[in-house]
């Protein structure tokens, strides 16, 4: 599991997160949450312009 990070597409990302019961922080500029990689692909798969966003991973 890794946390991502983003303050891009916020909207189209927090409707992905919220219809998938995927716990998230807004902090009022950006998005956190903790994913799987598995996860991630299932994500780039349904949406494809989430793939353009650059997360920052820890």
């Amino acid at each position: 599991m890794k946390t991502y990070s983003t303050n891009r597409m916020l909207g189209r990302l927090s409707a992905h997160l919220l219809t998938y019961k995927k716990p998230f922080t807004f902090d009022g500029y950006a998005i956190e949450f903790t994913a799987s990689d598995e996860f991630m692909q299932r994500l780039y798969t349904l949406d494809p312009m989430l793939g353009e966003i650059d997360f920052e991973i820890s």
